[in-house]
C-alpha cells in the first residue's frame, strides 16, 4: 500500500501544494481574527478551501492504480487524502487554538468532532461522487450542481451569500442537519462500496441520487416536535398558556409593512420556576374559526426569514428576571378581515428550553479575563470615529459553542444596570461569514455610552468612573414540549388602533 501511496501522490504535487497555501493563509487570519465577522478574505477561503479538498480528493481517486487490487487501490487513496486534507486541517485548528491561548490538550475530542464532521461532510461524499462520474470536469459540474442545491434548500431558495450567514442570537436546529448528515453520509459509504466491489456506476448513481433526496427531505420536512423531543433532555414539567386582557398603551408596530397585521396577545406562561430563563421556540401554530375555518402557518424548516404574507405566530419573552410573555400573530390584511369579526380558537405547539444562571465572573476594561467552563473575554472601549456612539465592546471566544450568555453593566453608585446578550448584534456584509473551519467561536456584546444627561437606552459615560461589568452564563439545563389552546379570543381587542 505504501508502494502505491507513493504514485499517487507524485502527480497530485500542484494540488496538494495549493490545499496547504490556502489552509496556511486561512491559519494566520483565523490567528490574528479579531471579532466575530471575519474580513472579506477570510471569508471568502471558508468557500474556496472545502473547494480545493474536494477537487483534491476527486482528482486522487480518478488516478489509475492498474495491478493492483482494489481494497488496496481505495486504502491507498484514502490514506493520502488523509495525510494530505486530515492531519494539516488538525495541525491548523491546534496552532490556532493555542495561538489565541487555549491549552491543547483539553480540547483534543472537540478537533476529532470536527475532523469527523468534515469527513462526512467533505471528504466521504466528494469520494462517492468522484468514484461515478468520468473525469474532473464531470465532477466539477455535479459539485456545483449539488452545492447550489445545497443553497437552495438552506436558504429556502435564496441565492444571496446571506443565506449562509449564521444569526447569533438564533440557535439552530442541529437534529435535522445531523439526521441528514448521517443518510448522506451512509449513501456516500454504500456508493463507494458498490463501485470498488463490483462497479455498477448506474445502480451507485441512483442510489446516490436517491440518498441526496432522502437528505433534503428529512431537513426540509422532519416534524418539528419530533426534532425537539429528539434534541436535548426533555424535563418533567406541564407549561400552560392562558391569555390576560389586552395592554393599556397598545400601539402600532412602524416599520411593519402596510399589508400584514401584527397582533399582540399577553399571556400567562406557568410551570416555570423562579430561577428558570426560558427561551420558547414556536414548533408550529393554527387558527380556528367558529364557522369551520381554519388556518396554519407553514411548517417549512429552513434558515429563512417567516412568510409575513401568511399566518405566523409564536410566543416572545421580554427576558430579564421577571418576563412577561406575548403570543405575536403576523397574518395578511385580506386574512384578517375574513377573522376579526369571529371568536377565533388559537392552538400551538411550543419548546421551552430552560436555562440556569451560573456563577458569574467579573471582567475588567483593557483586560482579557479567563471565565471558567467559558472561554475568554476581552473588554474594551470602542471611539465615536469607528460607531455612531462611543461604546464598551466585550468579544468573548471559546473552542466550545457559547451558552446563552448576558453581559451584565452596573452603575456602582445608583445600582441601575443593563443587560445584553452576547452576540445580541451582528453586522450584514456582503460576502460570507460562516466560520465553519476554524477552531474558535467568537462573539460579542455592546453597551452605547453617551454624555446626554436623558437618555432611554444608552448609559452614561460616567458609568465608567463607578461600574461592575459581569458575564453571566446561563446554560441550558432541557426542553420542555407543550401544546397550548387559547379559545374565544376577539382579535380586535388585540390590534393596535389604526389597523
Amino acid at each position: 500500500m505504501l508502494l502505491i501511496l507513493c504514485k499517487e501522490a507524485r502527480p497530485l504535487w500542484k494540488e496538494v501544494a495549493l490545499t496547504w497555501a490556502l489552509l496556511l493563509y486561512l491559519t494566520y487570519r483565523d490567528c490574528w481574527r479579531d471579532g466575530y465577522i471575519p474580513d472579506a478574505m477570510e471569508g471568502w477561503l471558508h468557500l474556496l478551501l472545502p473547494l480545493a479538498w474536494s477537487y483534491l480528493t476527486a482528482r486522487s481517486l480518478q488516478q489509475p492504480s492498474a495491478g493492483h487490487p482494489r481494497t488496496a487501490q481505495l486504502g491507498a487513496k484514502f490514506l493520502l487524502i488523509v495525510i494530505c486534507i486530515h492531519v494539516p486541517y488538525f495541525l491548523s485548528n491546534a496552532t490556532v487554538l493555542q495561538a489565541r491561548g487555549f491549552a491543547l490538550l483539553p480540547y483534543i475530542p472537540d478537533l476529532l468532532q470536527k475532523q469527523m464532521l468534515l469527513f462526512f461532510c467533505l471528504t466521504l461524499p466528494s469520494m462517492a461522487l468522484a468514484s461515478i462520474v468520468r473525469n474532473a470536469t464531470q465532477f466539477i459540474v455535479s459539485a456545483f450542481a449539488l452545492a447550489g442545491a445545497a443553497i437552495l434548500v438552506y436558504g429556502s431558495g435564496s441565492w444571496p451569500v446571506s443565506a449562509f450567514e449564521p444569526i447569533p442570537w438564533l440557535a439552530p436546529d442541529r437534529v435535522p442537519q445531523n439526521i441528514a448528515l448521517l443518510v448522506l453520509a451512509l449513501t456516500s459509504a454504500s456508493v463507494l462500496w458498490m463501485q470498488y466491489r463490483s462497479r455498477r456506476t448506474l445502480l451507485s448513481a441512483n442510489v446516490g441520487l436517491a440518498g441526496v433526496l432522502a437528505a433534503a427531505a428529512l431537513y426540509l420536512w422532519l416534524p418539528a416536535r419530533l426534532s425537539a423531543h429528539l434534541e436535548g433532555s426533555q424535563l418533567k414539567r406541564a407549561i400552560t398558556v392562558r391569555a390576560l386582557e389586552p395592554d393599556a398603551n397598545l400601539k402600532p408596530f412602524p416599520h411593519f409593512p402596510k399589508n400584514v397585521v401584527l397582533i399582540s396577545i399577553p399571556v400567562e406562561v406557568t410551570g416555570l420556576s423562579a430561577l428558570d430563563h426560558a427561551t420558547l421556540k414556536s414548533l408550529g401554530f393554527e387558527l380556528v374559526t367558529t364557522m369551520g375555518l381554519h388556518f396554519s402557518q407553514p411548517t417549512r424548516r429552513t434558515g429563512a426569514k417567516p412568510n409575513f404574507t401568511s399566518l405566523y405566530g409564536f410566543i416572545t419573552s421580554t427576558g430579564g428576571d421577571s418576563p412577561s410573555y406575548h403570543l405575536i400573530l403576523n397574518m395578511e390584511q385580506s386574512l384578517y378581515d375574513r377573522v376579526a369579526t369571529l371568536p377565533v380558537k388559537l392552538k400551538g405547539q411550543l419548546a421551552a428550553e430552560v436555562h440556569r444562571n451560573a456563577m458569574p465572573t467579573a471582567l475588567k476594561i483593557d483586560a482579557r479575563t479567563d471565565v471558567p467552563n467559558f472561554g475568554k473575554c476581552a473588554v474594551s472601549r470602542v471611539s465615536a470615529r469607528t460607531y455612531q456612539d462611543e461604546m464598551l465592546r466585550v468579544a468573548c471566544e471559546s473552542p466550545n459553542s457559547f451558552p446563552q450568555t448576558q453581559m451584565v453593566l452596573t452603575d456602582t453608585s445608583t445600582g441601575r444596570s443593563r443587560d445584553e446578550p452576547l452576540g445580541g448584534a451582528v453586522t450584514r456584509v456582503s460576502y460570507p461569514t460562516s466560520t465553519w473551519l476554524s477552531s474558535i467561536n467568537l462573539r460579542e456584546a455592546f453597551f452605547h455610552l453617551t454624555t446626554q444627561a436623558d437618555s432611554e437606552w444608552k448609559l452614561p459615560l460616567a458609568i465608567l468612573n463607578h461600574y461592575r461589568l459581569e458575564v453571566e452564563p446561563q446554560p441550558s439545563v432541557g426542553k420542555v414540549v407543550a401544546d397550548y389552546e387559547l379559545a374565544g379570543i376577539d382579535l380586535r381587542r388585540y390590534t393596535p388602533a389604526g389597523r
